[in-house]
């Protein structure tokens, strides 16, 4: 019988309902990794990281980072915000995979900022900066 003393794997027969592997399966908490390959992967994982957008705000005209400024991202229907760190960075983690969104920053005295995100992979959008 194999087995994994941390829990990290779970084995078992995917034809008894009744194996810890059969039932994960089940309830649809596994997923392929890499699964745009469509090879028929018999391995299959469980709380693989989703994909992110990120980026930096810099205020254009005095060169210095957006600190504590709302971000907005827009898509696969739901509506999220946050909010730039000390050093102007955000991020968005636990992304659709291969999903388009919208960046959305604005901040008092200066021209609203939109970026375009693609989730086929993990996206820096590098530095945004706002102008006057």
């Amino acid at each position: 019988m194999e087995s994994c003393p941390s829990g990290a794997l779970v084995f078992g027969d995917l034809d008894d309902p009744a194996s810890a592997v059969s039932r994960l399966f089940a309830a649809g908490a596994t997923e392929v990794l890499n699964s745009e390959y469509a090879m028929g992967e018999k391995v299959t994982y469980s709380h693989l990281p989703k994909k992110f957008v990120a980026g930096t705000v810099i205020y254009g005209d005095i060169d210095e980072v957006a600190k504590e400024i709302t971000v907005i991202i827009e898509g696969n229907g739901k509506t999220l915000t946050t909010k730039t760190t000390g050093f102007g960075d955000f991020e968005f983690e636990g992304l659709a995979d291969n999903t388009n969104y919208t960046v959305k920053i604005e901040a008092s005295g200066y021209k609203a900022a939109s970026c375009a995100a693609r989730t086929s992979k993990d996206v820096y959008l590098g530095e945004i900066v706002l102008a006057k």
